[in-house]
Protein backbone atom coordinates (compact mmCIF):
# COMPACT_ATOMS: atom_id res chain seq x y z
CA UNK A 1 0.00 0.00 0.00
CA UNK A 2 1.27 3.53 -0.96
CA UNK A 3 0.10 6.66 0.73
CA UNK A 4 0.30 9.97 -0.96
CA UNK A 5 1.13 13.11 0.67
CA UNK A 6 1.02 16.53 -1.50
CA UNK A 7 1.67 20.36 -0.23
CA UNK A 8 -1.69 21.51 -2.48
CA UNK A 9 -4.89 21.47 -1.30
CA UNK A 10 -8.74 20.57 -2.23
CA UNK A 11 -11.65 22.57 -2.60
CA UNK A 12 -14.00 19.78 -4.38
CA UNK A 13 -11.96 19.86 -7.68
CA UNK A 14 -11.19 16.43 -6.90
CA UNK A 15 -7.92 15.88 -6.49
CA UNK A 16 -7.80 12.69 -3.89
CA UNK A 17 -9.29 10.64 -6.85
CA UNK A 18 -6.69 12.61 -9.41
CA UNK A 19 -3.08 12.08 -7.49
CA UNK A 20 -4.35 8.48 -6.67
CA UNK A 21 -4.78 7.58 -10.22
CA UNK A 22 -1.65 9.77 -11.10
CA UNK A 23 0.82 7.66 -8.59
CA UNK A 24 -0.72 4.09 -8.93
CA UNK A 25 -0.38 4.95 -12.83
CA UNK A 26 3.90 6.07 -12.39
CA UNK A 27 4.19 3.28 -9.90
CA UNK A 28 3.03 0.79 -12.24
CA UNK A 29 0.60 -0.61 -9.54
CA UNK A 30 -3.36 -0.95 -9.59
CA UNK A 31 -5.10 2.36 -8.24
CA UNK A 32 -6.53 -0.28 -5.21
CA UNK A 33 -3.18 -0.06 -3.65
CA UNK A 34 -2.91 3.85 -3.41
CA UNK A 35 -3.97 3.93 0.57
CA UNK A 36 -4.96 7.22 0.44
CA UNK A 37 -3.98 10.88 -0.84
CA UNK A 38 -3.23 13.51 2.15
CA UNK A 39 -3.14 17.29 1.44
CA UNK A 40 -3.02 20.27 2.09
CA UNK A 41 -1.27 20.35 5.79
CA UNK A 42 2.42 20.92 6.19
CA UNK A 43 2.41 18.34 9.44
CA UNK A 44 3.11 16.13 6.49
CA UNK A 45 5.12 17.96 3.60
CA UNK A 46 7.16 21.15 4.11
CA UNK A 47 5.40 22.93 2.28
CA UNK A 48 2.23 23.30 1.85
CA UNK A 49 0.56 25.81 -1.22
CA UNK A 50 -3.07 26.56 -1.83
CA UNK A 51 -5.56 24.88 -4.62
CA UNK A 52 -5.41 27.35 -7.47
CA UNK A 53 -8.04 25.67 -9.17
CA UNK A 54 -6.51 23.07 -11.27
CA UNK A 55 -2.96 24.24 -11.26
CA UNK A 56 -2.83 21.62 -7.74
CA UNK A 57 -3.65 19.01 -10.33
CA UNK A 58 -0.71 20.05 -12.69
CA UNK A 59 2.09 21.42 -10.03
CA UNK A 60 0.89 18.44 -7.24
CA UNK A 61 0.65 15.91 -10.10
CA UNK A 62 4.22 16.41 -11.19
CA UNK A 63 5.72 16.31 -8.07
CA UNK A 64 3.66 12.96 -7.32
CA UNK A 65 4.85 11.47 -10.83
CA UNK A 66 8.56 12.63 -9.96
CA UNK A 67 8.64 11.32 -6.43
CA UNK A 68 6.66 7.92 -7.89
CA UNK A 69 10.06 8.06 -10.26
CA UNK A 70 12.21 8.17 -7.13
CA UNK A 71 10.64 5.32 -5.39
CA UNK A 72 10.37 3.05 -7.86
CA UNK A 73 14.48 3.55 -8.79
CA UNK A 74 15.18 2.95 -5.07
CA UNK A 75 13.13 0.15 -5.15
CA UNK A 76 14.50 -1.28 -8.72
CA UNK A 77 17.91 -0.96 -7.01
CA UNK A 78 17.52 -2.19 -3.72
CA UNK A 79 15.87 -5.50 -5.43
CA UNK A 80 18.52 -5.95 -8.01
CA UNK A 81 21.10 -5.45 -5.03
CA UNK A 82 18.78 -8.56 -2.99
CA UNK A 83 18.74 -10.61 -6.36
CA UNK A 84 22.12 -9.75 -8.38
CA UNK A 85 21.01 -8.18 -11.21
CA UNK A 86 21.18 -4.65 -13.27
CA UNK A 87 18.01 -2.46 -11.76
CA UNK A 88 16.88 -2.36 -15.69
CA UNK A 89 16.51 -6.22 -15.24
CA UNK A 90 13.38 -5.43 -12.24
CA UNK A 91 10.20 -4.89 -13.15
CA UNK A 92 7.12 -4.15 -10.82
CA UNK A 93 4.37 -6.72 -11.01
CA UNK A 94 1.85 -7.25 -9.24
CA UNK A 95 2.47 -5.81 -5.80
CA UNK A 96 6.79 -7.14 -6.16
CA UNK A 97 10.09 -6.38 -7.76
CA UNK A 98 10.81 -8.80 -10.20
CA UNK A 99 14.04 -10.04 -11.51
CA UNK A 100 15.28 -12.57 -13.97
CA UNK A 101 14.10 -16.30 -13.69
CA UNK A 102 11.18 -14.43 -11.93
CA UNK A 103 12.94 -13.93 -8.52
CA UNK A 104 11.08 -11.89 -6.82
CA UNK A 105 10.46 -9.49 -3.62
CA UNK A 106 7.02 -8.24 -2.42
CA UNK A 107 7.00 -4.26 -2.10
CA UNK A 108 5.32 -4.97 1.27
CA UNK A 109 8.54 -7.13 2.47
CA UNK A 110 11.14 -4.39 0.49
CA UNK A 111 11.13 -1.80 3.76
CA UNK A 112 12.03 -4.51 5.88
CA UNK A 113 15.36 -5.35 4.06
CA UNK A 114 16.37 -2.50 2.50
CA UNK A 115 16.07 0.11 5.09
CA UNK A 116 19.96 1.40 4.90
CA UNK A 117 19.26 1.60 0.48
CA UNK A 118 16.39 4.36 1.27
CA UNK A 119 15.16 7.12 2.99
CA UNK A 120 12.50 6.91 5.59
CA UNK A 121 9.81 8.66 6.96
CA UNK A 122 9.34 8.94 10.97
CA UNK A 123 6.87 5.86 10.65
CA UNK A 124 9.82 3.70 9.24
CA UNK A 125 8.66 3.67 5.72
CA UNK A 126 10.08 4.41 2.10
CA UNK A 127 9.77 7.87 1.30
CA UNK A 128 10.47 9.87 -2.17
CA UNK A 129 10.02 13.68 -2.30
CA UNK A 130 9.78 16.06 -4.83
CA UNK A 131 9.12 19.75 -5.44
CA UNK A 132 5.53 20.95 -6.86
CA UNK A 133 7.06 22.12 -10.31
CA UNK A 134 4.99 21.69 -13.60
CA UNK A 135 6.31 19.43 -15.97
Amino acid sequence: MVSVFVGSSSVGQGVETVFAQIAADALEMPMEQIKGVFHGSTDHVSEGFGSYSSRSTVMGGSAVVLAAARLLEAIRAAAAKRLGCAPSDIVIDHGSAVGPGRAAITLGEWPRRHRAESTYASNNEPTATAPMRPM
